[in-house]
């Protein structure tokens, strides 16, 4: 084996492992987004529980 073929199997591999590398830090933003989203999401959804919570409160307090 060459040093030249060594070369080539060295930038081919350091090549492979900055794509992979790009791929998974690509990966991580959109995760980070989605769960931006997601706690955004669960505020929303907690916030309408406790609305939801008063009404029925206020519901049962009229109709005593």
């Amino acid at each position: 084996m060459s040093l030249i073929t060594i070369f080539r199997a060295f930038a081919v591999a350091a090549r492979q492992e900055q794509r992979a590398e790009q791929e998974v830090g690509g990966r991580v933003v959109r995760v980070r987004g989605e769960l931006k989203d997601a706690t955004a999401t669960i505020a929303e959804l907690r916030m309408q529980v406790e609305f939801a919570k008063k009404v029925a409160t206020w519901f049962a307090k009229g109709s005593q």
